[in-house]
């Protein structure tokens, strides 16, 4: 299943020309206009029947992004993984800035680890703690 995004060029400048005046006229600086708390949500915000990640693995596939650019074209760009990449997950990513530190670390795990080859499988993964 491919996933789409669409882009609308023109709302997408309209409303940052909105938030650029809304902070030049000092709305955003007055703490008398917030209507809620920061960490609240509003109620049309209705997420209780969603499900996290629900489409991760599709956009890991293969996505596209449509763009509705301002003189009535369209563009449609097609995003799909390189073959043998991999995506890290984010509290792995904050120990690997960059595919260099990964595979170094891989290649001293792989210099230590007993001469048996086998993939992991997903349910050995192992739980690290966190700092």
């Amino acid at each position: 299943m491919a996933l789409s995004f669409e882009w609308d060029e023109e709302k997408a400048r309209s409303n940052f020309k909105k938030k650029r005046r809304w902070q030049n006229a000092g709305y955003m600086k007055n703490k008398s206009n917030k209507t809620k708390k920061i960490g609240e949500m509003r109620a049309e915000y209705n997420f209780s029947g969603g499900a996290r990640g629900k489409h991760a693995a599709a956009y890991r596939q293969e996505h596209s992004v449509t763009i509705h650019k301002k003189d009535g074209t369209t563009v449609v760009q097609n995003f799909k993984l390189e073959e043998g990449a991999i995506l890290l997950e984010p509290d792995v990513r904050e120990y690997f800035p960059d595919a260099e530190s990964v595979n170094k670390a891989l290649r001293t795990l792989i210099a230590i680890a007993p001469r048996k080859r086998g993939k992991l499988r997903a349910s050995s993964k192992i739980d690290i703690p966190h700092p």
